[in-house]
């Protein structure tokens, strides 16, 4: 098994991220460091991140639906101090947030210690769903709604078509299948609208449910299967 995806299985970090840790000299095999990412670890091997021995176990992975509230960093920690995801976790091993919901959005956020279920997550290859209410501060024109369901460029990227229905007066359900950073916001803005609200309630299939903000559940063995 290659390096970076036996980090990723132990749960050591997501395959991106322990990929970093490879290139910055985090880790070693057998008490040689390893940089380069086709390394094969064999089993017997002894793999160490920052000294540390990395069982040769797998453990028990876990998966969290999250309600993130707003004000919240999607992050494990912020430079700046501001509360993070991992604040509503403590004491609870390794854990880090699938994707991102930027500081003033609220709602569903996947947190998990699978770095492969991490990746499947968030790679563009697997176009999983993320369903959010949008409340805005002007009804959107029949030829701007028609606009956005189009894709519009952002930050030199056309943006793939979505989903986009109207649920009330200055209220609206859209479907995402991608992450672009800020992407909803950044579509409105091209359209001069403010988004007033931004609350995301379903990722692939996957649904916020009952839970209020700050509040977690584990996911069932049958949402995970979602993902798979």
């Amino acid at each position: 098994m290659r390096l970076q995806k036996y980090l990723a299985h132990r749960g050591v970090a997501s395959r991106r991220k322990a990929e970093e840790m490879i290139r910055e000299g985090l880790v070693t095999v057998n008490g040689k460091l390893v940089t380069e990412m086709g390394y094969i670890v064999e089993q017997g091997d002894e793999v160490y991140v920052k000294g540390k021995l990395i069982p040769s176990e797998k453990p028990q992975m876990k998966t969290y639906a999250f309600y993130k509230p707003q004000g919240v960093i999607s992050s494990t920690k912020d430079e700046r101090g501001r509360k993070s995801v991992s604040d509503f976790f403590k004491g609870m091993g390794r854990l880090y947030p699938v994707g991102r919901l930027d500081y003033l959005s609220e709602g569903l956020l996947l947190v998990t210690s699978d770095g492969e279920l991490a990746l499947k997550l968030t790679h563009p290859r697997y176009d999983h769903s993320k369903l959010y209410e949008v409340h805005t501060d002007r009804v959107l024109l029949p030829e701007e709604l028609d606009k956005l369901q189009k894709g519009v460029v952002i930050d030199g990227y056309k943006t793939r078509p979505i989903k986009i229905e109207e649920a009330g007066r200055k209220f609206y359900r859209i479907t995402l299948f991608e992450g672009r950073n800020r992407q909803i916001r950044k579509m409105m803005d091209l359209l001069g609208i403010k988004v007033e609200r931004l609350l995301r309630t379903e990722v692939a299939g996957v649904s916020l449910g009952n839970l209020k903000p700050g509040e977690w559940r584990e996911l069932s063995e049958k949402e995970i299967h979602l993902f798979r």
